[in-house]
Formats: C-alpha cells, structure tokens, sequence
C-alpha cells in the first residue's frame, strides 16, 4: 500500500536542475497513489524526468476502478475514473464522468425546478389547494407521462 502524505509547509528551495520549489503558506498539498500499481522501481525513476505535470499523468496513467456508488434507489454500480490533468479531481469531471452521478444532479435539478415552479405560480398551488383538481392534474401528469413513453419507444 502506498504511503499517504500531506504537505502543509515546504520553504523555498532548489531543486535539481536548479528548479525552484515554492509552496504557498495557505495551501495543503495531499499526496497519494492514484493507480493500482505499486511505486517505480529506483532505475525507473532516473528514466522518467518529467518536466510538466502533463508529463507525470501522461507517464502514470493514473485511474481509479471499481468505486463502488449507490443509486437514489439503493442500488449499487461501479465505475471508473480517469484522470488526465488536476482538473480532473475538481467535483464537475468526477461528474461528468459519472453516469450515476450525472444521473442524480440532473434529477436533483429537475425537483428544483419543480419546486421553484410551485413557490412562484399562484395558479398551479390554487390547483394543488384542492383535492379534487390535485387528483385531475395528478391524472393529467400520467396520462401525459404514458404518452411520451410509448411515442419514445415508438
């Protein structure tokens, strides 16, 4: 298992081929092993000099697989994750590389919407005031439903 290091302070100093390294006083730097694979080997590491973070993700290939997510419904589905930049770490590419993901925040959208609709029209909380006309719209609402998925399976 590879070792987990957080970083809170590094003073400036030179590093080889006269680099310098400065680490800013209020960043946390969080360094880990993104791959399933172990550590380089010593010879390894003199082979690869990376001169950009673009060279580190293109030489490791760093991906997660099989995190294991759970549906608004319980279920459970496992997906991979690549990562090509630091970006990648950022919350909208987990998402978007995420089916399940992509899934909830749409719906999650969706209700919102829903719900913002239902604080502003006077008209359609008349509706749902009353049981009767609730129970009509109800039935409209599945009717309509009904319809768009038989004309998308057709």
């Amino acid at each position: 298992m590879a070792q987990k290091t957080i970083i809170t302070k590094v003073n400036e100093k030179v590093g080889e081929n006269g680099v310098r390294i400065h680490f800013p006083q209020n960043k946390v730097l969080y360094v880990d092993q993104f791959t399933g694979y172990p550590p380089d080997t010593a010879e390894e590491r003199t082979v690869f000099s990376p001169s950009t973070i673009d060279d580190v993700f293109a030489h490791y290939q760093p991906k997660v697989e099989a995190i294991s997510l759970n549906n608004e419904d319980g279920e459970l589905f496992y997906e991979d994750f690549v990562f090509n930049s630091v970006s990648d770490f950022d919350d909208e590419s987990l998402i978007a590389q995420s089916e399940v993901l992509s899934n909830s925040i749409y719906k999650k959208e969706t209700y919102n919407t829903i719900i913002r609709s239902l604080e502003h029209n006077r008209d359609l909380r008349r509706i749902l005031s009353v049981k009767e006309r609730k129970e009509a719209l109800k039935n409209v609402l599945k009717a309509m439903r009904a319809e768009l998925t038989e004309t998308k399976k057709g």
